[in-house]
């Protein structure tokens, strides 16, 4: 399942440099805390310092709202054995300043 699952996902990442942001989760009972944010915000600083776009996926569609708010996009979507997976795109990290 893991391997159909990369299949599927990977034709949605580029092909040229990027940083990918994977396995970003955060326990229900600490949401809001933004202890996520937390752990995401230095792999978008190094993206953002590079120049280069941020990417990650989500299989929960409450999270659109909340990565929208934060400046990415969907970059594109994809049905793997019944569950819908978005990937994310940011188009340069964040800056530092």
């Amino acid at each position: 399942r893991l391997r159909r699952y990369d299949e599927a996902v990977h034709p949605l990442l580029p092909d040229g440099p990027h940083w990918y942001l994977g396995v970003l989760a955060t326990h229900p009972d600490h949401a809001g805390q933004r202890w996520g944010r937390a752990v995401m915000t230095p792999g978008l600083e190094q993206a953002a310092a590079a120049a280069l776009p941020a990417f990650l996926e989500t299989t929960n569609p409450s999270n659109l709202a909340m990565y929208a708010r934060g400046g990415w996009d969907i970059a594109g979507s994809v049905s793997v054995d019944g569950l819908q997976v978005w990937v994310m795109r940011h188009p340069e990290g964040v800056s530092r300043s």
